[in-house]
């Protein structure tokens, strides 16, 4: 049986913005694959390669250009989140590998309406700051050990830092005794453990007060058991008290954070410019339930996520793209240690039948797909640009997924004709074949072409149930005039009503289900 294998990603033509692209604005670029070239109006060039990076302040026009086979992020930065930094003049500097994720999930929050309890966009000016010269505010988080144990517990308070755990009870949870616990701290950070603990819960309640939080409540969700020795220990620290921090950042960031970060606000970037090794793990994110005026196509980068849509969850992993439906409400949202880009946008008359289809890229495809989602949602993007080849790509990657569950022709002409059916191209729709290709099809896959289709076409309305589609529309979709008529073509097929194999996998999903949220096979 011949099986139609996933295809090469295509290759990553050169991009370019325009002269003085948003003027008005800073510049934060990096390059993540590739070369990239910065060019300023006053002439200097800059040539930046795979993990180097630049700021450009507003008051400098530039135009940003990548060659042939480079992904860079561009994120525009409104003067008034770097209050100060107007004058300066650019900054080059490096991203080590390990934080090249952490500047991904930034780039999300610049363009989608996410939401994440580790997140504020000040954050990403750290590099102004470090560049500028020491920051006027409390400096980033103590050193993380590097030790398996003391890091282990580090990560637990990072992920908590209320817990309210002993170091006994901590070096029990990681299976070591408290001396190797204290040894470890000590070694690596130049601090005991509760040292530590305390200099990295002052580091969380900095960034809740910068993101409006008020005293008493940043002391309870940074550890800390009352507001007068969170005001000590802050002001030994620091020098000043927690309420002039939060009239302090208010001041400097006009735009906090919907929900209050849990990252250090100074030293982020710092330390990528400083090239110390050790990234942050990455938050979980949300977006609000909301409704989109067009298609959007979602693709987990890392992890895992989830969309919801009508009621129906649908669980998604590493490599799986899925169609956010235009004009239906939905939630997306990712899991901690997680990323997911859009990766183009489609005008409701251009989509119509995509919701809640779904297709795996595989990892070959991670650059092709980053370049996708820069260039459908900033202006660094290739000569002829069209939004519309997303379309195109995706219904590939579908054919590739569906005949995997299909006997697939070997003869040229007669894979030719499947491929385009499994593609779901409009022209294919009442397609007749001859009558040796028929029986071309009758000797490779054992079915009529006839029949053939027909087992596509089940498959296809399998997905759509399966993605949250009523029985009525899917009838439509997939060629039946008569929901009558499609009911008993799927019960023949699948020997179950539509409706049933619905409600059965919502069940399935709703409890232990299978670990993607897919439809059993």
């Amino acid at each position: 049986m011949a099986v139609l294998t996933a295809a090469s990603p295509p290759p990553i033509p050169g991009a370019h913005t325009g002269a003085g692209w948003n003027r008005g604005t800073h510049l934060l670029a990096w390059v993540h694959t590739g070369v990239a070239r910065v060019e300023l109006e006053c002439g200097r060039v800059e040539r930046l390669a795979a993990g180097e990076g630049i700021w450009v302040p507003a008051e400098h026009g530039r135009r940003i250009s990548t060659r042939p086979g480079a992904v860079a992020f561009p994120y525009g930065v409104p003067p008034e989140l770097a209050p100060g930094a107007g004058s300066a003049e650019p900054v080059r500097f490096d991203v080590r590998p390990e934080w090249h994720d952490w500047l991904i999930q930034h780039y999300v929050h610049f363009i989608a309406p996410v939401t994440s309890f580790g997140y504020t966009r000040a954050s990403l000016l750290d590099v102004v700051d470090t560049a500028a010269g020491p920051s006027t505010g409390p400096n980033g988080g103590p050193p993380l050990p590097a030790g398996p144990v003391a890091r282990s517990v580090a990560e637990g308070l990072a992920r908590n830092p209320a817990l309210d755990h002993t170091a006994g009870q901590w070096a029990d949870r990681a299976a070591c005794s408290t001396r190797t616990l204290h040894r470890e701290f000590l070694r690596d950070t130049g601090m005991t453990f509760a040292q530590w603990r305390t200099a990295y819960r002052l580091t969380v309640a900095c960034e809740l007060l910068a993101a409006g939080e008020d005293v008493s409540r940043a002391a309870v969700r940074s550890g800390f058991a009352g507001r007068n020795g969170f005001a000590r220990a802050f002001r030994g620290r620091y020098g000043i008290t927690p309420r002039e921090y939060r009239e302090r950042s208010r001041a400097r960031d006009t735009h906090p954070s919907q929900r209050p970060p849990d990252l250090p606000r100074a030293g982020v970037l710092g330390r990528v410019l400083g090239g110390a090794a050790g990234g942050r793990p990455l938050s979980a994110t949300q977006t609000p339930p909301h409704t989109n005026r067009v298609h959007v196509l979602s693709w987990m980068y890392r992890g895992s996520g989830y969309l919801r849509v009508d009621g129906v969850t649908h669980h998604l992993r590493r490599g799986d793209a899925i169609w956010i439906p235009a004009g239906r409400e939905h939630q997306f949202g990712t899991h901690p240690g997680s990323i997911a880009l859009p990766l183009g946008d489609l005008h409701p008359g251009d989509g119509h039948g995509l919701g809640g289809l779904r297709v795996e890229f595989p990892p070959s495809w991670d650059a092709y797909l980053l370049h996708r989602s820069v260039s459908a949602r900033t202006p660094l993007r290739p000569d002829g640009h069209d939004h519309r080849t997303i379309l195109d790509l995706f219904r590939g990657q579908l054919a590739s997924d569906r005949a995997r569950s299909l006997p697939m022709p070997r003869s040229d002409p007669a894979r030719a004709v499947a491929e385009a059916v499994l593609r779901r191209a409009p022209e294919t729709a009442d397609i007749v074949v001859d009558r040796p290709l028929n029986d071309v099809f009758r000797r490779e896959t054992g079915m009529t072409f006839a029949r053939w289709c027909l087992a596509a076409r089940m498959r296809e309305a399998r997905e759509l149930l399966a993605g949250g589609a009523t029985p009525t529309s899917v009838a439509r979709q997939v060629g039946y005039t008569r929901l009558s008529n499609f009911s008993r073509a799927f019960t023949a097929f699948h020997s179950e009503p539509p409706r049933e194999y619905v409600s059965r996998v919502r069940s399935i999903r709703t409890g232990p289900g299978d670990a993607r949220g897919r439809p059993p096979r």
